[in-house]
């Protein structure tokens, strides 16, 4: 139960102070390690395995509120944010600006977005326990999915994307029909659930959150297929690899469960067997993951304020990224998005922010 409080303050908290981002094209900072150019997304220069050009759309105005979630479209073109200032932000990458708005009715902190693999339809998840279907290019709310009786943490489409997932604090997981937004079924928990991820290549539904494990699904017949490890603390976040063959996330270790190795990352296949050692360097929560669309890189983000960047096949943090020197003043990470082609990804932080750094493999 203290462990639910805590978790429960800790995304309340989160989302009690949120504003809206404007992208300034003019905010190149002077950064060790890092180039200031016209164009990043297409500048031929880059080398391969670097990560080493940031670009910060600035929050304005005098109280600058986290954002809570992040998602591109799958063209690159758009990214998509969320937070408690109880609106969805659309944004065209390459020109820096703010294209649409989303505003549920009535106003809720949202907490979570997902798109689907065609990109058309945009799922939210508000504070309020109800789930939102966009269409949102046009602006259109095409559903407004009731059902969780607790606030909505993690949304995830089906690869198809025929099914939305939906996890929440009522400890249940809702299969819905994209189509016609009825409810498929109810998956009951053990634990407040905290994140949700689709495989890419099937129906598998991984979830984890204020429990014991990650729990994997059938996403079609919601039956559990297996849990990976057993843990006594939180799990927010989870990341399938693009092959579908393993997955990442963080699990949490407190005086329950002292042998267990805190603030570091592991790989699991779907066999239930760890791949490798642990990925050691955060000091703190690790409360974002995302793969790189290849598979050859992954980046984590921590409650300690540092952005890592690892190579997967050698468990070890690509030199010369100068990600952590640069984000040392800034609060806690709250979430992480590839771009789909794998020219960069986007990371939010505690103080409204959301920096674009250019990679490439």
């Amino acid at each position: 139960m203290a462990l639910y409080r805590i978790a429960l303050i800790a995304f309340l908290s989160s989302l009690s102070c949120y504003s809206a981002v404007v992208i300034s094209p003019g905010l190149f900072p002077a950064v060790a390690g890092l180039r200031a150019i016209a164009n990043p997304l297409s500048d031929p220069a880059w080398k391969p395995g670097t990560v080493d050009y940031l670009e910060i759309p600035a929050a304005v105005g005098g109280n600058s509120r986290p954002v809570r979630s992040l998602a591109f479209t799958p063209d690159s073109q758009f990214l998509v944010s969320a937070g408690v200032d109880k609106t969805i932000k659309i944004w065209n990458v390459e020109a820096r600006s703010l294209i649409r708005t989303l505003s549920p009715s009535p106003a809720q902190e949202v907490g979570t977005v997902a798109l689907t693999a065609e990109g058309q339809t945009l799922a939210s998840g508000s504070i309020d326990g109800t789930v939102r279907l966009w269409n949102w290019k046009t602006g259109q709310l095409l559903q407004t999915l009731t059902g969780h009786s607790s606030l909505v943490t993690s949304v995830a489409f089906s690869p198809n994307g025929q099914t939305l997932a939906s996890g929440s604090g009522d400890k249940t997981i809702r299969l819905w029909n994209v189509n016609d937004g009825s409810l498929q079924r109810t998956i009951t928990t053990q634990q407040f659930i905290e994140t949700l991820a689709f495989s890419p290549t099937d129906d598998m539904l991984a979830s984890a959150g204020i429990g014991m494990k990650v729990d994997l699904w059938n996403g079609s017949t919601g039956k559990l297929i297996r849990s990976l490890g057993r843990y006594t603390g939180v799990i927010y976040a989870i990341a399938f690899s693009p092959d579908g063959q393993s997955l990442a996330f963080s699990p949490d270790a407190n005086a329950d469960n002292p042998s267990l190795e805190q603030n570091t990352l592991r790989l699991w296949n779907l066999r239930g067997e760890q791949i490798g050692q642990p990925l050691k360097g955060h000091t703190d929560y690790i409360d974002a993951i995302a793969f790189s669309p290849t598979g050859q890189t992954l980046v984590s983000g921590s409650l300690d304020k540092t952005v890592k960047v690892w190579n997967v096949q050698t468990g070890m943090l690509i030199p010369g990224t100068a990600i952590q020197e640069y984000l040392k003043d800034d609060r806690r990470i709250l979430a992480i998005a590839y771009r789909p082609d794998g020219k960069a990804f986007a990371v939010s932080s505690g103080d409204g922010s959301i920096k674009i750094f250019i990679s490439r493999e």
